[in-house]
């Protein structure tokens, strides 16, 4: 906040705050989406497009301050990668390994990575 209004945020603060508000809505359309998929697929369509509004208007906030989520579910694990897996631990060196669920998402702005996320891992059953 500024020193000068306390009621008023200053161009960083309201950035911060922004990003801050934006994780906080991803985690809850994540759990809103698990919480969806328990439900009758006739009764899934409509909450399925409000959450998909919702992202939508999240999306555009964050756009406006140059900023972006980054969902690698599904993804192949590869060392480097702007995340800290929670469970590396549970696995070998060879393992083939792509991520199973983002607990938190990659955060990118117009400099690049301003937050790694985090994930879990699974193992890529080779056939």
């Amino acid at each position: 906040m500024t020193d000068d209004n306390p009621g008023e945020l200053g161009d960083e603060d309201a950035r911060d705050a922004a990003f801050n508000l934006a994780l906080e809505a991803w985690r809850f359309a994540n759990t809103t989406m698990r919480i969806v998929g328990k439900l009758h697929a006739s009764d899934q369509r409509r909450h399925v497009s409000q959450v998909d509004w919702f992202r939508g208007k999240v999306h555009s906030v964050l756009e406006r301050i140059g900023v972006r989520l980054v969902d690698l579910t599904g993804q192949r694990f590869e060392s480097g990668m702007a995340v800290t897996p929670l469970n590396l631990d549970d696995f070998e060196p060879d393992d083939v390994l792509e991520i199973e669920q983002m607990i938190e998402p990659v955060v990118m702005g117009e400099e690049g990575v301003l937050q790694v996320g985090t994930v879990t891992l699974r193992k890529v059953e080779q056939g």
